[in-house]
C-alpha cells in the first residue's frame, strides 16, 4: 500500500473517530441536560410542597433563617450591622440581589436556590465527565439531583444549597483553568474562591489547590508569581470592606466576621460532642473571656492550644470522632430537620431518592479504588484534596448535615467514578479472567469498607472501643474551669454520648461516686467553699425526690425537692465528701416517691469509679457505666484558678 493511501486512511479513520466522539459527546449533553431540568422541575415541586412549612414561609425569630432574612432586608433598606457576625456574603449580597429581583417573600429565594441547585448538578455533570468519563457525569449527575438533603434544603433561607453551588462552580472553574490555562479563568476561579470564603470562613482550607493547580500548569513560566498573587489579592480583597467595618466596631481585627471565636469554641471545648450544636459552660466560660477588649481578652485559638497540651490524647480522640461522624450517614438537623420539616412534602418520601450513605460509600470506594490513577492525573488530585480539605475544614469546627453538604457534588463526582468502574468490570466479565480478577476484588473490597465508614464506623467505635479510649486519652476524666468553681466529672456528652436513663427503683437507689481531682485542687481548698454535687434527673409527671448521704463516717445529709415533669433537670445537692490523696468519694441515695423517675449514667465511659446497689444490699450491680454526676468545688477567694 502506498504512502498516500496510508495517510489517506489514517485521515479518515481519524475523522470517523472524532465524528464517534462528537456523537458521544452531543447524547451525553443532551443527557446531562435531561437530568438537570429533572432536577428543576424536582426541587421545585419539592419546594412548592415546603412552601407552606413554618421554618419557609415565617422562620422563628431564634433560627438562623430569620437572622439571614432580617440582615439581607436591613441592609437593602440601608441599615449596617452592628458588626458583621456571620459571615456576609449569603445575607449582604446573594438575598439582597434576589429580594430585589422577586421580592421578599420566601418564592424567590425558592426559584433562586432551585436553579442553583440544578446548576450544581450540571456541574457536577460536566467535571466528572472531564476527569472521570462520561458515564461518570451521568452517575454523579443523577447522584446530586436525588439526593434527598440537597433537595430538602432548596427552599429555606440557609447558605447551604449555595454554598454548595460555590464550590461545585469553583471546582469545574479550576478544572477549565487546569486545561485551557488562560488567565480570565484562574481570576474567575479565585473570584468565586473569594465569594465561598465570604460565604463560609473554612473555604480558605481549600484553596492551596487551586494554588497547586496553577504552580503545575506554570511552574516554568515567568508569569506564574504574577498570575498567583493576582489570585492571591483577589482571594482577600472582597473581605476588606468588611473587615475594616467589623475593626472599626471593634477595635482589633476579626476579618469580614467576627464570629471566629464561637464557631471554634463549639467544637473545640473539652465537652463538646463530635456531632451537633452544644453551648456547655467551658463554651460559655470560654466567650466571656473572649469577648473581652484590651490585655484581658483571651482568644479562644490560645484556651484550644492550652487544652491541646494538656490532653493531647483527649483533643485527637475528638477529632477522631468527628471525623468518624462526617462520613456517618446519619444526618444532624439544625434548624431544619429532614424527619420534621421534611414530612410535609410526600415528594421527598419517596423510596428511590439517595442518602449520605449510598453516595458518601460509593465516592469512598472511588476515590480509593482509583487512587493510583489520581496520584497520576492532577486534576484528579485535586478533587481528591478538595474532598479531604473540606472534611478537615469542617471538623477543624463542628459536624452538622447544612455543613456537610457543600462538598457532595465533590463526592457526587468519585461516586459516579465508582459506578462507572463497577459497570466496566461488569461488561468485561472481568471474573472469567484471571488478569481482571484483582481489580474486581479490589473494587468490592473498597466498595465494602466505603460502606463500613458510612455505616458502622461511628457506632461500632461508640459501641465498642470509645470508653477504653477514654481510659487512655483522659484517665482523669473532665475537668471544667469556670470562674467560681470548679466541676469535674467521668460523663460525656449529651449530644452523640452515652447517656441512658436509669430508673430509680421502688426501693431506692444507692450509688457510691468517685471523682478523680485534677493538680491543684485538693482538700486543702475545702475552706473555700462547701462542696456540692450536681445530679440530672428526668420524670414524666412531678415528683417529690429526696437525696440522703450514706458515706460512712460522714454526718448525715438529707435533701428533698420535687422535679417538674418531661424534661431533663439538673439539681444541686450538699452531700459529705472524703478525699484521699487526689480521690474524692461521695455517697448518696436517691428515692422518688412515684414511678418514673430516673437518674442518667453514661454506658459509654466506664473508669471503675461508679458502685451502683440497691439500699441494704452488699453487692454491686451489674452496670458498667459511669453516674452522670458532677462535683463542685468552689474556688477560694482569691486564691488560683484551677485548669
Amino acid at each position: 500500500m502506498s504512502r498516500q493511501r496510508q495517510n489517506r486512511d489514517a485521515g479518515t479513520g481519524s475523522a470517523e473517530l472524532k465524528g464517534r466522539r462528537s456523537v458521544r459527546t452531543r447524547r451525553f449533553l443532551f443527557l446531562l441536560m435531561l437530568v438537570t431540568v429533572a432536577a428543576l422541575i424536582f426541587r421545585i415541586g419539592v419546594a412548592g410542597q415546603l412552601a407552606r412549612v413554618p421554618a419557609v414561609s415565617r422562620p422563628p425569630a431564634t433560627t438562623d433563617m430569620a437572622t439571614y432574612a432580617r440582615l439581607a432586608r436591613d441592609f437593602l433598606d440601608g441599615k449596617l450591622p452592628d458588626k458583621f457576625y456571620y459571615q456576609p456574603f449569603y445575607y449582604t449580597v446573594f438575598l439582597p440581589a434576589v429580594y430585589l429581583v422577586a421580592g421578599r417573600g420566601p418564592w424567590g429565594v425558592i426559584l433562586a436556590q432551585s436553579f442553583l441547585g440544578a446548576l450544581t448538578v450540571l456541574l457536577v455533570g460536566l467535571t466528572a465527565a472531564r476527569t472521570m468519563g462520561r458515564r461518570a457525569g451521568l452517575a454523579g449527575a443523577v447522584f446530586l439531583a436525588f439526593y434527598r438533603l440537597h433537595v430538602f434544603y432548596t427552599p429555606f433561607q440557609l447558605m447551604a444549597v449555595f454554598n454548595a453551588f460555590l464550590v461545585a462552580l469553583w471546582s469545574w472553574l479550576c478544572l477549565r483553568a487546569w486545561r485551557l490555562d488562560r488567565g480570565r479563568d484562574w481570576i474567575g476561579a479565585a473570584l468565586v474562591a473569594a465569594a465561598a470564603i465570604l460565604t463560609r470562613g473554612n473555604f480558605i482550607l481549600l484553596t492551596p489547590g487551586l494554588f497547586g493547580l496553577l504552580w503545575l500548569r506554570r511552574r516554568g513560566s515567568r508569569r506564574f508569581a504574577v498570575l498567583a498573587l493576582i489570585c492571591f489579592a483577589l482571594l482577600f480583597v472582597p473581605q476588606l470592606p468588611f473587615s475594616v467595618y467589623n475593626f472599626r466596631r471593634c477595635g482589633r481585627w476579626t476579618g469580614p466576621s467576627t464570629a471566629a471565636d464561637a464557631v471554634l469554641a463549639l467544637g473545640n471545648t473539652p465537652e463538646a460532642p463530635p456531632a451537633g450544636l452544644d453551648y456547655p459552660p467551658t463554651y460559655e466560660e470560654w466567650m466571656r473571656t473572649a469577648d473581652r477588649t484590651g490585655p484581658d481578652r483571651i482568644p479562644v485559638s490560645r484556651r484550644i492550644l492550652a487544652w491541646v497540651r494538656r490532653e493531647p490524647l483527649a483533643f485527637l480522640e475528638l477529632k477522631f470522632r468527628m471525623l468518624l461522624a462526617f462520613w456517618w450517614r446519619s444526618e444532624v438537623p439544625n434548624n431544619v430537620a429532614l424527619a420534621r420539616e421534611g414530612k410535609a412534602s410526600t415528594l421527598l418520601q419517596m423510596p428511590l431518592l439517595f442518602g449520605f450513605g449510598a453516595i458518601g460509600a460509593l465516592a469512598l470506594a472511588g476515590m480509593m479504588f482509583g487512587l493510583c490513577k489520581t496520584v497520576r492525573s492532577p486534576p484528579r488530585l485535586f478533587l481528591l484534596f478538595s474532598v479531604w480539605a473540606y472534611c478537615a475544614a469542617t471538623i477543624v469546627f463542628y459536624v452538622l448535615a447544612r455543613f456537610r453538604l457543600p462538598v457532595v457534588p465533590l463526592l457526587c463526582v468519585f461516586a459516579g467514578s465508582a459506578v462507572d468502574t463497577g459497570i466496566r468490570l461488569v461488561e468485561r466479565r472481568s471474573w472469567r479472567y484471571p488478569r481482571l480478577r484483582p481489580a474486581l476484588w479490589r473494587f468490592i473490597l473498597a466498595v465494602c469498607l466505603g460502606a463500613f465508614v458510612t455505616t458502622s464506623a461511628f457506632p461500632l467505635y461508640r459501641e465498642r472501643f470509645e470508653a477504653h479510649a477514654m481510659l487512655v486519652a483522659r484517665p482523669d476524666g473532665v475537668t471544667v474551669s469556670l470562674p467560681t468553681e470548679v466541676r469535674i466529672y467521668d460523663h460525656g456528652p449529651v449530644l452523640f454520648g452515652g447517656w441512658t436513663a436509669l430508673p430509680l427503683p421502688p426501693g431506692g437507689l444507692e450509688v457510691r461516686k468517685t471523682f478523680r481531682l485534677p493538680e491543684g485542687v485538693s482538700a486543702a481548698a475545702l475552706p473555700g467553699g462547701e462542696w456540692g454535687l450536681r445530679i440530672p434527673f428526668y420524670c414524666e409527671n412531678p415528683t417529690p425526690v429526696s437525696v440522703r448521704s450514706t458515706l460512712p463516717g460522714a454526718a448525715p445529709s438529707d435533701t428533698e425537692f420535687e422535679l417538674p415533669g418531661g424534661r431533663l433537670v439538673w439539681r444541686r445537692i450538699s452531700a459529705p465528701v472524703t478525699v484521699t490523696g487526689r480521690a474524692a468519694v461521695i455517697s448518696v441515695r436517691i428515692d422518688a416517691a412515684a414511678e418514673g423517675a430516673a437518674i442518667f449514667c453514661d454506658r459509654l465511659r466506664w473508669y471503675g469509679r461508679t458502685r451502683w446497689r440497691t439500699p441494704g444490699k452488699s453487692a454491686d450491680l451489674p452496670i458498667r457505666a459511669e453516674a452522670c454526676f458532677e462535683l463542685v468545688v468552689p474556688k477560694p477567694a482569691g486564691g488560683p484558678s484551677a485548669r
